[in-house]
Order: C-alpha cells, then structure tokens, then sequence
C-alpha cells in the first residue's frame, strides 16, 4: 500500500512541477520609465522564481545514527546503571567495541534529515 501511494505522488508532483515550470520560464518584463517634467528616467523590471526540493533516493541505514535504527534504539541501556531495558553498559571497552560494531553513523545528532523524510518528501519549498 505504501509503493502505491509513494507512486501516486510521484505523478502528482510531475503534474503539478511542469506547469509551473512552463509559467516560471516566461520572459520577464521591463518597462522604461519617463516622467521629464520631472527630470525623473529610469527603469521597472521584476523577476519571479520558483523551486522545490525533494528526496529521490530511499534512507541510507549508514548515514542513521546506530541507537535511531530499528532494534538498535536499546542497545546501550544497561539495566545495572537505571535503565528500563536490557542493553548493555557502552561505556566499557567491551560494550564500546560492540556498539561500534553496529551498523549506522556513530553519533546520533546528524541524521534528522534522514529521519524526518522519506523518498519522494519535498524537503524545502
């Protein structure tokens, strides 16, 4: 169900980008200005653009911090330290070494734009 819908807005959105594509590609319009009663020449021109951004590949699991990434997101909870979950204690060289073993990025605070969309998102219009 969800190729279905992610195709249904891959039509949408080439239905809706060409036309505004042929409207944006107009030429634009200058006029001169005269007024010589007032000494006062000069020119009006204006320039509008358009555009959009959208995510055309699928999330890149190693490019998704390793604790975002289903199944991971406990990894590094350990019971012994107040944790609800059972994980296991990364600050010891051996939990360390197993979490580095994960797949994913190491850090968790750069991969909001491989959460927040998805492939064919417009991620900035």
């Amino acid at each position: 169900m969800r190729r279905a819908a992610v195709n249904s807005l891959h039509h949408l959105t080439a239905a809706a980008v060409l036309p505004l594509a042929a409207l944006v590609s107009l030429p634009v319009a200058a006029y001169d200005l005269s007024f010589p009663g007032l000494g006062l020449e000069g020119t009006l021109s204006a320039q509008v653009s358009l555009g959009a951004t959208m995510r055309t590949e699928s999330r890149d699991p190693d490019l998704v911090g390793k604790l975002n990434l289903p199944g991971q997101q406990q990894f590094c909870e350990d019971a012994l330290i107040g944790a609800t979950a059972a994980g296991i204690n990364c600050t010891t060289v051996e939990g360390n070494a197993a979490y580095l073993a994960l797949r994913g990025y190491p850090g968790v605070n750069n991969d909001d734009g491989n959460l927040n969309y998805d492939r064919g998102d417009i991620v900035n219009a």
